[in-house]
């Protein structure tokens, strides 16, 4: 071989080399594959597309492309699961929540009932005018709020039996 057929050889193998022959879906693939064998099927997914975007008709491409249909149903399953569990949590705070109104409106109704068994309510005021008496507590109630309006303070309004 001459020295000009070896310069001609080494300028094709520069020109190869700087342009990049090689395999431009590789190095998501091998990502893909990484992100899947860590479970990480949303990451993998990401990069396996990006794979076949980069080269579809390349080994790794194509590769990517079998490897996206593996692991597309995993990630379909996490996303499920995810889901599922979420509707789970929110099921449980709205029965909790049910519970709870249920609750405090049996607290309240068994008060309304002894408010309605009581006939004489009572509140002392700070207008000196000592102990006042009503005959229902939402009148008692109704006086100590009126009187707060004007900055005097009452005490609550208690059953006086």
């Amino acid at each position: 071989m001459s020295d000009r057929s070896s310069g001609r050889l080494w300028m094709i193998l520069a020109i190869f080399g700087v342009t990049g022959c090689g395999d431009k879906a590789k190095p998501d693939y091998d990502e893909c594959v990484h992100q899947a064998s860590n479970d990480n099927f949303g990451a993998a997914v990401l990069r396996c597309q990006a794979a076949i975007s980069a080269d579809p008709a390349s080994s790794a491409g194509k590769a990517a492309a079998d490897k996206l249909r593996e692991i597309q149903p995993k990630l379909d399953a996490v996303l499920a699961d995810e889901k599922a569990t979420k509707e789970q949590a929110l099921m449980a705070e709205a029965e909790q929540k049910v519970a709870k109104a249920k609750a405090d409106a049996d607290v309240k109704a068994k008060q309304d009932a002894a408010d309605a068994a009581c006939k004489k309510w009572a509140t002392i005021c700070a207008t000196g005018g000592g102990l006042q008496f009503f005959a229902k507590k939402a009148e008692c109630e109704d006086m100590t709020s009126g009187i707060a309006k004007v900055g005097v303070k009452c005490d609550p309004c208690k059953c006086f039996e």
